[in-house]
């Protein structure tokens, strides 16, 4: 049997499985948010056509 690290209650489904938290404990905790999509500044390798 599967326990949530954080309160010890049995764990049932398969994303409280993955994750090692029930849904209550989980819904407390805060994720970073996401960086979203951005070109790198990288200048060109020599002998390289851009």
């Amino acid at each position: 049997m599967v326990r949530c690290l954080d309160c010890g209650a049995p764990l049932t489904d398969s994303v409280s499985r993955r994750s090692g938290r029930g849904p209550n404990c989980r819904s407390g905790l805060a994720s970073a948010p996401d960086p979203g999509r951005f070109t790198p500044d990288q200048e060109t390798l020599p002998g390289a056509e851009p």
